[in-house]
Order: structure tokens, then sequence, then C-alpha cells
């Protein structure tokens, strides 16, 4: 465990070893960070549970569980939320920013897609999406490739410029030339097999 940031505590490092006492676990885990502050060497004598304790790892594994339901409920209730967005902002082109091959996120809100089959985009780099359909109950959604940025304007010198200017979706050339270039990829990657994708969600990480 590395401590990191917590925006809503307002604090520079935070673990769950060091949180305020919301759940069971986190007791367990202050009583053992006790028992070493204070015994040193010989905590794993004095510390409540000992090395390998099996009732340990029952509270372990019971914490997991119930970790892994909510935040698989978390996880569909905000997905559920942006669909409902898009059927109220009637949202049918979308922007979307890579995150690596072939999972996509979009500008406006924060839901994630895979693109199977989509050509391969530089991380970070702006995209156009045709929605196709969703669907509230299952949260599925369906989306095809529209506009993928063209190969010159992330292959410069500026490595991070190039990706700068694609998170912002902007283009400093004007030449048709280009735009047509850019057009016909985007129709190669939709007549591609497996341009549209159906996404449906994902089973939370345990």
């Amino acid at each position: 465990t590395h401590a990191a940031p917590h925006q809503g505590l307002g604090v520079d490092q935070y673990a769950w070893s060091t949180s305020p006492l919301r759940r069971y676990t986190d007791l367990v885990n202050q009583w053992q960070i006790l028992a070493c502050a204070e015994h040193g060497v010989m905590a794993p004598l004095a510390a409540p549970f000992k090395p390998r304790d099996a009732n340990l790892f029952a509270i372990v594994s019971s914490f997991d569980a119930a970790y892994a339901a909510y935040n698989e409920f978390q996880t569909n209730m905000e997905r559920y939320w942006c669909l409902r967005w898009l059927g109220q902002e009637d949202a049918r082109q979308v922007e979307a920013v890579v995150l690596k091959d072939e999972v996509l996120r979009l500008v406006d809100i924060p839901l994630i897609i895979r693109l199977p089959g989509m050509p391969a985009v530089a991380r970070g780099a702006q995209v156009r999406l045709d929605i196709l359909r969703w669907d509230e109950l299952d949260l599925s959604i369906e989306a095809r490739l529209l506009e993928v940025p063209l190969p010159a304007a992330t292959a410069t010198d500026g490595g991070q410029d190039a990706e700068l200017a694609a998170l912002d979706g902007s283009d400093d050339s004007d030449d048709g030339d280009e735009q047509d270039s850019g057009q016909a990829a985007a129709q190669e990657a939709v007549d591609a097999e497996g341009a549209v994708a159906i996404v449906t969600p994902e089973p939370a990480a345990n």
C-alpha cells in the first residue's frame, strides 16, 4: 500500500490503514499498526492477529467480497447516469479520448467504452464517435468510429506537444488533402470488422 493524496479529506497522504474508523477493517488495521509501533520486533507475538491467523484471513476475505459488491454497484450507477445523460442531451456524435488500445473515455462524461477493431491511435488522441444506440437496463452502448486524427498530427518531433494538441482536438493544418486522408481513415475503420462496438459493463475487479 502506498499513501497518496485524498481530495475529499484534504490531506497529502492517505491510506486505508490511516483512514477514519468507518469500517471494521479500519479498526483491525489500526490494531495491527499500534502493535507494531508499541512492540517493534515483538509485534507478531503481541498483535491481536498473529501471522497467518485464520480469523484475520476470514476478515480480509469478507471485506474483499463486500467491497467488490459495493464497487460493482457504484460503477453500474455511474454508467447508468452517463447513459441517461446521453438520452437527455440526445447525443448522437460525441468526442472521446483514447486511453489505450481500443479503450476510450468520452470527453463530456466519465463513460469508458471499448471499440474493437479501431485503428491504432496514440494514447491521448481525441476521436469522434457516432453513438448508434444504448440500453439503460443492461447498461450497454453501441458506437462507431467517425473520425480519427491524422498520423502527421501526432508524429511530430515534440511528442508532448502532439499529445496536448490531440487532447484539445486541435489541428493546425487546413490542407484539404489531409482532411480527405482523415475521412478515408475513418471510413476504413468503419468498414473494418468489429468497428461497431457493442459495449456491456465489465465485472468489477476484485
